[in-house]
């Protein structure tokens, strides 16, 4: 019995939603924004994060990405899948480890006309057992990356 409660203790734990969101206003048209970020295969050449990147931008998709990192090796490597995409609006993927129980991450762009250009809603939604365990590890580093790659869009677009 005590198995079950310990095993049923990991599922409700791995289910838990930790959610890092920037927003970033952009001096271009929704439609410009747009064309540059689902550009995948150009994405190494303004976006730092990334040392190398390519797919298509179509439900279902699967995207390929190497993240940057410091010194002289690539960094991880994941490839999501696309599960939205409404033109000049909003792009979702999803990406997983284990069958989401030891690790998922949805990341959203939302583009939102302001008037004066586009907000930029950049958010990430991490769940599984590794954001459950090792959450205060992993959550200082994200926001400063979501919000690098946010200003090298804006510039790239501006």
């Amino acid at each position: 019995m005590r198995l079950f409660e310990l095993a049923n203790d990991v599922l409700i734990i791995s289910m838990k939603n930790y959610e890092v969101k920037t927003e970033i206003q952009i001096s271009a048209p929704p439609s410009k924004v747009w064309s540059a970020l689902i550009n995948f295969n150009h994405w190494k050449d303004w976006n730092p994060t990334v040392s190398a990147a390519s797919g298509e931008a179509a439900v279902g998709s699967v995207l390929s990405f190497t993240m940057q990192c410091e010194g002289p090796r690539n960094g991880s490597k994941y490839s999501p899948t696309v599960t939205e995409i409404k033109k000049d609006n909003s792009l979702r993927w999803h990406a997983k480890m284990g069958f989401n129980l030891l690790f998922a991450n949805e990341k959203v762009f939302e583009l939102n006309n302001s008037g004066s250009g586009t907000l930029l809603v950049h958010k990430e939604v991490f769940s599984g057992l590794i954001p459950a365990l090792f959450w205060s590890k992993m959550s200082p580093g994200i926001p400063p990356m979501l919000e690098m790659m946010n200003l090298a869009l804006k510039k790239k677009v501006e």
